[in-house]
């Protein structure tokens, strides 16, 4: 499962270490990313609870405490412990094939994270 992870957060930072604009920031706005990507995933996750266990608790303070601490997790866990940097090292003779697929994945992962609420809302819609 940790492999997992840092696979996902490498590819991240390798994709944003590639940009223009954000490659001083990459560690950063990848942890960023992948929060806000796990963030959400968890949050899908938790939506069929929020209607039967958690009828007192606020979607908002759900959302905010998912994100506060999966941020905090990931801080700790890449930027602080100078994670990113063996990442570096362990994937530093990795072939340049690999790398990409790599960065494919990581796209598809948020990209497939951050669609999930649309696709839950339609097939919602269409199974009621």
């Amino acid at each position: 499962m940790i492999k997992a992870y840092d696979y996902l957060y490498f590819g991240l930072y390798r994709l944003f270490l590639n940009s223009k604009n954000y490659n001083d920031v990459a560690e950063y706005i990848a942890f960023f990313a992948l929060s806000g990507c796990f963030a959400v995933d968890i949050f899908m996750l938790s939506l069929p609870l929020t209607s039967n266990a958690w009828k007192h608790v606020p979607v908002k303070i759900t959302s905010i405490t998912f994100i506060l601490l999966i941020g905090i997790i990931n801080y700790f866990y890449f930027v602080r412990s100078g994670k990113y940097l063996k990442l570096v090292e362990e994937y530093k003779n990795t072939s340049p094939k690999k790398l990409l697929t790599m960065d494919r994945v990581a796209i598809a992962f948020c990209a497939l994270s951050f669609a999930s609420p649309f696709l839950f809302g339609i097939v919602k819609y269409y199974l009621s």
